[in-house]
């Protein structure tokens, strides 16, 4: 067990991966308290601390963002954001706002969604927006710093994203033939990012050292969850790609 009661942020808890990995928090009794920032309240559970807030007003929220572990799985569609000023304000500025306030407060491991495929460089706005996210997160000094880029994600949404649906439902039928370095292009589910990232956050709080920076795919993400399904987790997942 830690030293001392540890606190973990989410932000994202009512996303698809945001909502399993909220379960997958909860069941880390090492975390003595699960602090929620929230647009809406959550079912009370044991040890959930769900704070309401305006994200436009940052100032409102900061005191609530003393945790040592900070998750974020936010993330949006351009149909649903509107504009690509209102995307890059939801999947780049408020998790990197958040992040870097929370280091202020002595944040010591950030774990962060992005997406396979995310480079700054990119031609494509999704992927570039993600890879400048990215870049930024590793300016701020995090002893930890966890990237999982997941493929297509799979699972029940709270909204209908037609468009989506179809291009998971041919990544389906194609990912059978996705072999070797082409794994990594398959659908996962959203709950076995969840359980990923629940397992290299278990990992940290084992270790009680840094993990450095460290980029978790998706092939790697889905073999961390078959560990923990099988119960026999191997530390070599931890290492599935060097820091840059």
């Amino acid at each position: 067990m830690p030293a001392e009661p540890l606190t973990a942020l989410l932000l994202g808890a009512t996303g698809l991966v945001g909502r399993s990995l909220l379960r997958e928090v909860l069941a880390l009794p090492e975390y003595a308290s699960v602090r929620v920032l929230a647009r809406r309240a959550l079912q009370p559970r044991p040890r959930l601390e769900v704070r309401v807030v305006d994200f436009d007003r940052p100032e409102s929220w900061d005191d609530a963002l003393a945790a040592q572990h900070v998750f974020c799985t936010l993330g949006t569609t351009m149909k649903k954001a509107g504009s690509e000023a209102a995307f890059r304000k939801i999947d780049l500025e408020l998790p990197l706002e958040v992040a870097r306030r929370a280091r202020k407060h002595g944040a010591t491991a950030l774990f962060v969604v992005t997406a396979l495929g995310a480079d700054p460089a990119s031609k494509l706005f999704y992927y570039r927006t993600k890879g400048e996210l990215e870049r930024a997160l590793k300016e701020l000094g995090y002893p930890t710093l966890c990237l999982f880029r997941p493929s297509f994600l799979t699972g029940e949404r709270e909204e209908s994203r037609p468009g989506e649906r179809l291009g998971i439902a041919a990544a389906k039928t194609v990912a059978p033939f996705l072999r070797g370095g082409l794994r990594r292009f398959r659908p996962i589910p959203a709950e076995d990012v969840a359980k990923a990232m629940a397992s290299v956050a278990h990992t940290v709080i084992a270790s009680r050292d840094p993990l450095g920076f460290a980029i978790y795919e998706s092939d790697a993400l889905s073999e961390l969850s078959a560990a923990i399904a099988t119960s026999a987790p191997r530390a070599d997942f931890h290492t599935t790609r060097p820091a840059d």
